[in-house]
């Protein structure tokens, strides 16, 4: 898997971090009509392919570290439709 270097938005988003408070990114869709669950994996899977750093996720780090890395992962660890499978992956991780 690539990895890239955090550019300087990153590396003061990690500074300004706080564990109890973490930075998220929220997005609300209201709809009305019933949505194509097929279609909309679909889709959200096409974008993700496409820009590879929705697939991205922080290298480890040691306490002394200046430089942070991001590795970008093959594919989306967790169906993007199915918020249960995102919450379980958090809590393995």
């Amino acid at each position: 898997m690539p990895n890239v270097p955090f550019n300087g938005v990153d590396t003061l988003m990690r500074a300004l971090d706080e564990p109890g408070r973490p930075q998220t990114i929220e997005l609300e869709v209201a709809v009305t009509e019933r949505i194509d669950e097929r279609r909309l994996r679909d889709a959200v899977v096409a974008a993700a392919d496409r820009h590879p750093m929705t697939r991205a996720h922080q290298l480890p780090t040691k306490p002394f570290d200046l430089n942070y890395m991001w590795e970008i992962g093959p594919a989306l660890p967790f169906d993007p439709v199915d918020l249960t499978s995102r919450f379980r992956l958090a809590e393995v991780e």
